[in-house]
């Protein structure tokens, strides 16, 4: 308290808006990622194919290939995440639901007078 007087921040204070800056910069790129991955996909379907390359397959192929594999990778790690988190959040707010149903039986709840 006295810190927060005088203008001090705390360690807690100082991380959080680089915790927070972070999130939004792994965000960001992610979403960027599934953007061009996708972009690059539609554009790059109907192409030419150009048999020169190494081993005699076309290289844009094998580049859509790739990018297929990674959105399929990131959206099958997205669903896990996201079930997981899911599940959390269900339990912890059934768990919040059930609480008022529980009867605790406290002195101040039971309005017992310790003075003497």
């Amino acid at each position: 308290m006295c810190c927060e007087t005088r203008g001090i921040a705390t360690r807690d204070e100082c991380k959080r808006p680089t915790v927070r800056l972070t999130a939004l910069v792994l965000c960001a790129l992610f979403t960027a990622i599934f953007i061009i991955s996708t972009v690059f996909i539609c554009v790059r379907s109907n192409h030419e194919h150009d048999h020169d390359g190494p081993d005699g397959c076309c290289a844009t192929c094998m580049h859509i290939q790739y990018a297929d594999k990674l959105l399929k990778a990131l959206s099958t790690i997205v669903a896990a995440v996201s079930t997981f988190i899911g599940g959390i959040f269900g339990a912890l707010c059934s768990l919040r639901f059930a609480t008022p149903y529980c009867v605790s039986h406290t002195l101040v709840k039971l309005k017992v007078r310790l003075n003497n």
